[in-house]
């Protein structure tokens, strides 16, 4: 049962069309999310190492990406609070 479990999932699994594309708030989460995904995701990163992340500014570059972004993958220790509750209210992504 276990193997006909995991071999359905793996045929499910396999026909993956498109790439998930992915927002990540920090870098640390953009490579942890592109590794994880492999081939199979877009990954786009807010911030870089040399920004300090309650610093950043809710740029309508990042309101456009966040709109387009299937999976948000952030710390959620507050390091966002400045800007990502404006980006998802002003993206209109659910």
């Amino acid at each position: 049962m276990k193997r006909l479990f995991a071999l359905g999932f793996l045929v499910l699994a396999l026909p993956a069309h498109a790439a998930l594309n992915i927002f990540a708030c920090e870098p640390e989460w953009g490579s942890l999310t592109q590794e994880l995904g492999g081939d199979r995701v877009s990954v786009f990163s807010a911030t870089t190492a040399l920004q300090d992340p309650h610093r950043i500014e809710a740029r309508p570059s990042l309101i456009a990406r966040i709109r387009g972004a299937d999976l948000v993958v952030c710390s959620g220790a507050e390091l966002e609070i400045g800007w990502l509750p404006l980006l998802l209210t002003q993206s209109g992504n659910p």
